[in-house]
């Protein structure tokens, strides 16, 4: 992990990167914010591999209408992001706990 301090001029640290990491992906990021993330990014593995899932979860979900889903399986998902937007960072590698937890949400 990478552990900068979030200052003008300076990298994001791990905790901003995920907090962060929709207005990457969403493009609404300032130019120079931008740079800051991606900087980031390049010298940490787990933020990098956070990114990642990020991007197959959206891959692999598409598009769900909120009216479409049942209400049950709205539930299992809102808190399923919630225990994963407060997992420790180190947790969001490669590897780490986002695709397991929807592949179990989905086989119920």
């Amino acid at each position: 992990m990478n552990s900068q301090m979030s200052r003008a001029g300076q990298g994001f640290t791990c905790h901003e990167v995920i907090r962060l990491v929709t207005d990457y992906l969403d493009q609404v990021m300032p130019a120079a914010d931008r740079a800051r993330f991606e900087a980031h990014l390049q010298g940490c593995d787990g933020c990098d591999g956070y990114l990642e899932q990020i991007r197959t979860a959206i891959r692999v979900t598409g598009h769900v209408p909120p009216e479409t889903l049942p209400p049950e399986a709205r539930e299992r998902l809102l808190d399923a992001f919630r225990e994963w937007k407060t997992a420790e960072p180190a947790k969001a590698g490669r590897n780490g706990w986002l695709p397991g937890k929807l592949r179990q949400l989905f086989k119920r």
